[in-house]
Parts: structure tokens; C-alpha cells; sequence
């Protein structure tokens, strides 16, 4: 009998697809990534074996993942300047 949960919950595939939270949910946004398969409640929850299709799907195209991956970085970078930069016109 196999101790894998049938239902993986966000953070799980997350971490299976070696992406942050954040990113695996902007993956399922922009389509990159499966819808969840149902849900409990308001969680989101895989099956395995959804999550293991899309992985052999991107053995192909691994490079979408880093565009993504690159995209949420220099999102966050802009996001921070216009931090500093509101901090710093406040202080003024």
C-alpha cells in the first residue's frame, strides 16, 4: 500500500515542481500548469498522477518554467524600487 497522499495540496506541488508557492499558482494563471483537480473546501488539491504528467510534458520545455521563474524575479525587483523609491519621497 503506497503512503502517497491521492490528493497533493498546493505547497506539496509545489515543492514536488521545485517552484515557490507563488510562482506555482502564476503558472495555473497563465496556463502553464493545470487547473486544480478539485478542491476541499477553498484549498486547491492534484491528483499524483496530474502532477507527474505535466512533469514528463516539460522534460521538452523546461525553459517555459525559468521564463516564468525570471519573470516573477525582475517582477519583484521592479516591485521593491518602487518601494524604496515611495519610502524614500515620503521621508522627503
Amino acid at each position: 500500500m503506497s503512503t502517497t497522499p491521492i490528493a497533493l495540496k498546493a505547497q506539496d506541488v509545489a515543492d514536488a515542481i521545485s517552484v515557490a508557492l507563488s510562482t506555482l499558482y502564476e503558472l495555473v494563471r497563465d496556463g502553464t500548469f493545470p487547473p486544480a483537480d478539485f478542491r476541499v473546501g477553498r484549498s486547491p488539491r492534484w491528483t499524483r498522477e496530474t502532477v507527474e504528467a505535466w512533469v514528463c510534458e516539460q522534460a521538452s520545455t523546461a525553459a517555459d518554467v525559468e521564463a516564468v521563474r525570471a519573470r516573477s524575479e525582475k517582477a519583484r525587483k521592479a516591485a521593491r524600487i518602487r518601494w524604496d523609491r515611495q519610502k524614500r519621497d515620503a521621508a522627503a
